[in-house]
């Protein structure tokens, strides 16, 4: 969903070849393909370390959206120095910030 927008405005799209014989990503794109893949593989446990940390808080708004409808029905464990991107943990069943 966030990430099929910046895909489709490549040249080439879904067919772009990224890295370092291809295009070079932003930092928020890079996020947000990552983000994509997590969906794709169906996992129902996520590891995300930092994922924000990089990011102006515009970019970091947009990556959050994403991670909200990644993160449900999943266990999450999330590694992050911005309270912003814990907003809504919960343990148990209860918010914890």
């Amino acid at each position: 969903m966030h990430a099929h927008t910046f895909i489709s405005s490549f040249e080439k799209g879904y067919e772009t070849q990224v890295g370092r014989a291809g295009l070079a990503l932003t930092e928020e794109q890079k996020i947000k393909l990552s983000v994509a893949r997590a969906v794709l593989s169906n996992a129902s446990i996520l590891l995300l370390d930092e994922v924000t940390g990089s990011l102006d808080f515009e970019a970091e708004g947009a990556v959050q959206e994403a991670l909200d409808i990644l993160r449900l029905g999943r266990s999450t464990i999330i590694i992050a120095r911005r309270l912003s991107l814990i907003r809504n943990a919960n343990y148990g069943g209860r918010t914890a910030c």
